[in-house]
């Protein structure tokens, strides 16, 4: 995933620079599955790493009282960044098929 994202969001934005017509539709709806996929980017970072990283650190003896908690939250995100992520292909699929 380190080089995957990144090298996915390179892409969008070499896709989007490359457009061929550059006041279509398709390549705003280019520049919006780069901007849902810079959300997914940035939900990965600013939000679950963290959590799981401090998940690595947990025992099963000693796990901290708001558990559930971190645990419903890091769901709620995934299930965001799973919605921006698919968002962000079905744009760039239909840009790319219909006006591309």
């Amino acid at each position: 995933m380190a080089l995957l994202m990144p090298l996915t969001l390179l892409l969008l934005g070499l896709d989007a620079w490359l457009f061929p017509d550059k006041g279509s539709p398709g390549f705003y709806l280019v520049l919006a599955a780069l901007g849902l996929f810079l959300a997914t980017l940035l939900i990965t970072l600013l939000v679950e790493v963290p959590i799981d990283n401090r998940i690595k650190r947990w025992e099963i003896h000693s796990l901290p009282d708001n558990w559930t908690g971190l645990r419903q939250k890091w769901q709620r995100y995934h299930t965001l960044r799973t919605f921006t992520c698919m968002g962000s292909f079905s744009l760039l699929l239909f840009g790319t098929l219909f006006y591309g």
